[in-house]
């Protein structure tokens, strides 16, 4: 094997551990929430409003008659495409989750009340879908 075909090598390597670094959880959620309205054949604001009202995301395949499959492999595709050092069976596995949502009485985000200091950041953590599309 030549020096050039080391540095070739690692070039792509490092190129690859770089643009992994640059795509966070948000993009990577966004990505996937995305695909969802797609394959629910819906907007992105009609799907944050009906998961803001309480709905998961397999409430309203099943009320759309779109199977947790189909929609399931909708989400690991833009998974896979946002972040492609995942899996294909990590990025189903996210998308599994995604699709369960919150477990029933698990709170996301900060507790309520105002953060240390005593001050509010005026934000409410009662909004189980807020953490999703903030980006």
């Amino acid at each position: 094997m030549s020096i050039g075909a080391i540095g070739s090598g690692q070039s792509l390597s490092t190129q690859q551990v770089q643009q992994t670094q640059h795509q966070g959880p948000g993009r990577m959620m966004k990505a996937g929430m995305d695909a969802a309205a797609t394959a629910l054949d819906m907007s992105a604001s009609d799907l944050k409003t009906a998961l803001d009202g309480g709905q998961s995301l397999s409430d309203l395949a099943e009320s759309k008659g779109i199977s947790l499959d189909t929609l399931t492999s909708s989400m690991s595709a833009a998974l896979s495409t946002e972040n492609p050092s995942l899996s294909s069976d990590r990025a189903r596995e996210i998308a599994q989750r995604m699709i369960a949502g919150p477990e029933k009485g698990s709170q996301r985000g900060p507790p309520p009340g105002p953060p240390p200091g005593g001050e509010s950041s005026g934000t409410s953590s009662s909004d189980s879908s807020q953490n999703i599309w903030m980006l």
